[in-house]
């Protein structure tokens, strides 16, 4: 069975059309003590975090929340600190940042996720009430009887009755004009 990671490219005429609007938010980061699981030595690495975003992108059609952050906001402390999760860390909660671009995850028209590891889904639920689009094999392990590594179900498990969208195998235009393109790129999942 093939796994996949998605992708999503903006054309270049969406990228500078004025009602196409990304928004970039810091959904926490991941901290590695050993970069020999990328290939890399440890004198060629300076810093062991990675960042985990997640997009969303307005359109005139609708909205798309791509990828959905490491640590869910039910998560975080009421004292304002660090939220963590197993190695990773966040500062804000994806539902904080949504709200700062004048929207929140009821406004949302459409959820994606790039691939059903654990620090992609801890905020699915907030977004069950969108069109959930996702390949078939995607969907199939995170409700299969083996979930993903790490995965925490409880944080994503309201999407099993959200209304799905399937994509194809290859790229699906989201809005239909050519400006929001998911394409597969194979072999990470």
């Amino acid at each position: 069975m093939k796994k996949l990671l998605l992708t999503i490219a903006l054309s270049a005429a969406a990228a500078q059309a004025a009602d196409l609007r990304l928004y970039v938010f810091d959904c926490g980061k991941l901290h590695y003590e050993d970069p020999t699981r990328f290939n890399f030595k440890k004198e060629e690495v300076k810093v062991y975090d990675l960042s985990v975003g997640c997009y969303l992108i307005v359109h005139p059609k609708g909205t798309l929340m791509w990828d959905v952050g490491v640590i869910p906001d039910a998560a975080f402390p009421k004292d304002g600190k660090p939220a963590t999760k197993l190695y990773a860390t966040a500062t804000k909660t994806l539902k904080s940042q949504v709200a700062s671009t004048g929207h929140n995850p009821d406004d949302i028209t459409y959820l994606a996720m790039s691939h059903s590891h654990w620090d992609h889904l801890a905020n699915a639920n907030e977004f069950a009430h969108s069109i959930w689009l996702v390949r078939p094999v995607e969907r199939n392990i995170l409700f299969g009887p083996n979930p993903p590594e790490r995965s925490t179900p409880d944080e994503y498990s309201a999407l099993k009755d959200a209304k799905t969208v399937s994509l194809p195998e290859g790229d699906y235009d989201v809005f239909g004009d050519g400006t929001v393109v998911i394409k597969p790129a194979y072999g990470h999942t």
